[in-house]
């Protein structure tokens, strides 16, 4: 699988603050790694009256310590759109030294 996505790892800012010094929820970048990406599928959630889409797909990224702090407290960013981390797992076998991290993306979290 190539690495060929650049992916930006978001942690949540507990000290951020608005424009009137309140406090605010914001995501910082906490590091930037390559990583390939495979599709697990749609779905398609019906909450009251509104549709939602749901894209699941796992990220694969070399093992390390930034990729073994990820939890799923973190949102991941590639190529503009924001993924929700459900899971980080080494990958175990042959092709060590990687972990995949897996994601949900839904329509309305990017709109």
């Amino acid at each position: 699988m190539q690495r060929n996505r650049l992916l930006h790892v978001l942690r949540l800012d507990a000290g951020a603050r608005d424009a009137l010094n309140w406090p605010a929820e914001g995501w910082t970048e906490a590091g930037r790694v390559y990583a390939g990406f495979s599709p697990a599928g749609t779905d398609q959630q019906d909450i009251g009256d509104a549709s939602v889409q749901v894209s699941k797909g796992t990220f694969r990224v070399r093992d390390n310590a930034l990729t073994r702090s990820v939890t799923t407290a973190d949102r991941v960013r590639v190529r503009g759109v924001v993924w929700r981390v459900t899971g980080n797992d080494p990958v175990v076998g042959k092709r060590g030294g990687y972990r995949d991290i897996t994601a949900v993306q839904r329509s309305a979290d990017n709109d």
